[in-house]
């Protein structure tokens, strides 16, 4: 890979992968802006409500 264009190629395979969990109706958990603590508290409460549910 040409480390010049590897920003560009991991934006284009980020918005591949936001469109295919869309198309999937797939949960999303944006990042940009959360501290890794908080994207934690965000994964258990879905993981608990999955359990609930299942």
């Amino acid at each position: 890979m040409d480390s010049r264009n590897w920003p560009a190629e991991m934006m284009g395979w980020a918005a591949y992968l936001r469109r295919e969990a869309e198309v999937a109706q797939c949960t999303t958990l944006d990042t940009s802006d959360r501290t890794l603590d908080d994207c934690a508290d965000a994964i258990r409460t879905l993981l608990e409500k999955a359990r609930q549910a299942g």
